[in-house]
């Protein structure tokens, strides 16, 4: 969590944060997330809502709010804009036109036999 966050917040900001620290330099992982929130202050985060005890555990709405609040950080600073999607007219497929003109599919994907549609002359 600590690299994901840290490559976020790099992004665009080299001049403004310190120079990367691998997280298997520091000696707990509470040290790793104070460094963290003291980058994060650096690009405007406010670091008072959130705790690094919280932080440290790596899940949870805490990591959930701290990561939106990057993200949308960098968003914001490259002018991103959403958009409402456009969706296409309703294509049927092949395996949906079958169904809806009543023919039967000889081969299932649940069973890869084919399935006869009759039985075969002399079967009993």
């Amino acid at each position: 969590m600590y690299e994901l966050c840290y490559w976020i917040m790099s992004i665009g900001n080299q001049k403004r944060i310190g120079a990367y620290l691998p997280f298997k330099n520091f000696k707990t992982t509470k040290e790793a997330m104070q460094k963290l929130l003291s980058e994060a202050k650096k690009i405007g985060v406010k670091i008072t809502e959130y705790d690094a005890d919280k932080l440290s555990k790596g899940y949870g709405d805490d990591i959930c709010r701290f990561l939106d609040d990057i993200l949308n950080r960098e968003l914001i600073r490259r002018d991103y804009k959403f958009f409402n999607p456009v969706i296409p007219p309703d294509i049927e497929s092949d395996e949906e036109s079958e169904i809806n003109s009543g023919e039967v599919s000889t081969f299932s994907t649940a069973n890869p036999l084919p399935v006869l549609k009759e039985e075969p002359e002399g079967v009993t």
